[in-house]
């Protein structure tokens, strides 16, 4: 199955991810709530007037970071690309590096902090329900899912 519009698992994605961010240290690390931000934000759609062939391939695109980061080797090796590119390794997703900004020394510290089943739990339960809508989950839902 596939998300219902190249924007529903973004706009469901980022609800989620701000009712994470919300509950903070209390549920879970800085480098899981980045994690998700990095998806996040990599899988936001920059152009909402894509051509037919564009929203297909969108759509592909969508499913293969869903597919890649779904296991645990997948989403190490997809942060790795992503912190590999990133300009800004202290912020706003890494903080990674030697200022008072960053928690993480270094990448595999980054890594060491993740709860990877949280990050795959989370992204099930959105891309599902960007397969059958776009409606973003009721306030509290993630505090709901954390007790389960």
């Amino acid at each position: 199955m596939k998300p219902v519009s190249i924007s529903a698992f973004s706009i469901i994605l980022e609800n989620y991810l701000d009712q994470m961010i919300k509950e903070g240290p209390t549920c879970c690390s800085s480098a899981t709530i980045s994690a998700v931000s990095v998806v996040w934000d990599h899988i936001c759609p920059d152009d909402d007037d894509l051509d037919e062939e564009g929203i297909i391939e969108f759509f592909d695109f969508l499913e293969d970071i869903y597919k890649w980061t779904s296991t645990h080797k997948g989403l190490r090796d997809y942060l790795k690309v992503r912190f590999e590119e990133e300009e800004e390794p202290e912020g706003p997703y890494f903080f990674i590096g030697t200022t008072e900004d960053c928690f993480y020394k270094n990448f595999d510290e980054f890594l060491e902090d993740i709860d990877f089943n949280l990050c795959f739990q989370s992204f099930r339960k959105c891309w599902e329900r960007s397969c059958d809508g776009e409606d973003v989950f009721q306030e509290g839902q993630f505090k709901i899912d954390l007790k389960k």
